[in-house]
């Protein structure tokens, strides 16, 4: 018996051999927990390694749930974004199946005009887990004929349809009024919110138009009595 003897599959890395399961561990801790744009790097980066790690990146949802619904700088400038922009995000999307999703959405200028229809094919706010929004009135724009400049436009902010039936986290920050359609949906229909945070600029409507979310949050978050006498204490006075 040749102890030494490579046993391994004749063109076959070691690292194409590992079970999946293993793998999964492995990529775990690189695995996005934000939707920093790094974190994806370092996924696409695992994903580059052999033909097997590649599969299983590519088939495990879990990597792909953290969703940037904005256009990077690439794909907004330069006049190459209308294809670029709508094709990743699709692939991303499908990437997910149905997985609960966390979205971060930065609202300056226009919509692009596929993302609505997107939306609602792929990303129906029934799987939103978090959502993130932040609405700026200024927007860089930079082309090859014109080069970089910043204006103030009103941004574009889309009145969505749908449930929050699965949204445990809200937070909306930036300029203008905070959109009714919103409020309406996060009163209605996240009967599931944990957190809501607002800019400073918009803390009045925890008080008016998200009062309801604000009070299921609260009760969702406030500490459990503690077991022993302090429970039965909690218990006597109730009876009273």
């Amino acid at each position: 018996m040749n102890l030494g003897a490579d046993t391994t599959m004749k063109g076959t890395s070691p690292s194409e051999q590992l079970p999946t399961e293993i793998l999964l561990i492995i990529f775990e801790e690189n695995s996005p927990k934000s939707h920093s744009r790094p974190e994806y790097r370092a996924i696409l980066t695992l994903a580059s390694v052999c033909q097997t790690w590649r599969r299983v990146i590519i088939n495990t949802p879990s990597f792909w749930t953290y969703v940037n619904l904005n256009p990077t700088h690439y794909e907004r400038n330069f006049d190459v974004g209308d294809t670029i922009y709508s094709s990743r995000l699709s692939i991303q999307l499908q990437r997910t199946r149905t997985a609960p999703l966390h979205i971060s959405w930065y609202l300056n200028g226009t919509l692009h005009p596929r993302l609505l229809n997107i939306i609602y094919t792929m990303a129906p706010l029934s799987r939103w887990r978090s959502l993130a929004i932040y609405v700026s009135s200024l927007c860089v724009t930079n082309s090859r004929a014109s080069g970089a400049r910043a204006i103030n436009v009103d941004p574009e902010i889309p009145c969505l349809s749908g449930s929050f039936e699965n949204l445990q986290q809200l937070s909306f920050y930036g300029t203008g009024e905070f959109p009714s359609w919103l409020a309406d949906l996060v009163e209605n229909t996240a009967l599931k919110l944990r957190k809501l945070q607002v800019g400073t600029n918009y803390t009045g409507i925890l008080r008016t138009h998200l009062k309801e979310a604000s009070a299921r949050v609260k009760k969702a978050t406030k500490p459990l009595p503690k077991l022993g006498h302090s429970a039965t204490t909690f218990k006597a006075h109730v009876s009273h």
